[in-house]
């Protein structure tokens, strides 16, 4: 079997070569101008920042707290969290692409934050073994592209202590009609 056409490759190619470059940028002004359209006609585009903020808000994060996001990209979710749960907690962020991680670590230093720690692996095979059990544990847009994720969710729910909380946020890509 050609290892480029299994699933596992595929989405570390798009995630880990492909995406990165321009995963944060703003949408080009064509598509601004087909969202602003949708919105006037009723179709609104889901507005995923701000239903991730309702969702971290929703879990109750509390000051102090330590916080295990899985596929955590660029960061878009740490301002949020880091909101919540001040310089007193502190977010492990994992995600198994090298150029996510690199514009999530320019965040953290532009920001300054010192209560993030990044680390390149694999979620289906993290082993969170020689960690402190985190309070909450997050998934944004993560387990939907995961080939494997019922590893991944059950790696994040032994991540966390007894009674821990978790959070996923996800969608699923369109396909034919759907996608236009």
């Amino acid at each position: 079997m050609d290892r480029m056409r299994t699933p596992a490759t595929r989405v570390k190619q798009l995630y880990g070569d492909t995406l990165p470059p321009a995963y944060d940028d703003r949408p080009s002004l064509p598509r601004r101008m087909i969202r602003a359209a949708r919105m006037l006609t009723g179709r609104a585009l889901l507005d995923f920042d701000s239903m991730t903020s309702h969702a971290i808000a929703a879990a109750g994060l509390a000051r102090g707290e330590r916080v295990l996001i899985f596929c955590c990209g660029t960061g878009r979710e740490f301002p949020a969290i880091l909101q919540a749960i001040g310089p007193e907690g502190s977010i492990v962020g994992v995600d198994f692409s090298a150029a996510m991680l690199a514009r999530a670590h320019q965040a953290v230093q532009r920001e300054r934050w010192t209560n993030v720690t990044l680390l390149e692996a694999d979620v289906t095979a993290f082993d969170p073994a020689g960690q402190p059990p985190f309070d909450v544990g997050v998934c944004f847009l993560g387990l939907s592209i995961i080939p494997d994720w019922e590893l991944a969710y059950g790696n994040l729910l032994a991540a966390l202590r007894p009674g821990g909380r978790l959070v996923i946020g996800d969608l699923q890509l369109a396909s034919g009609w759907r996608a236009l």
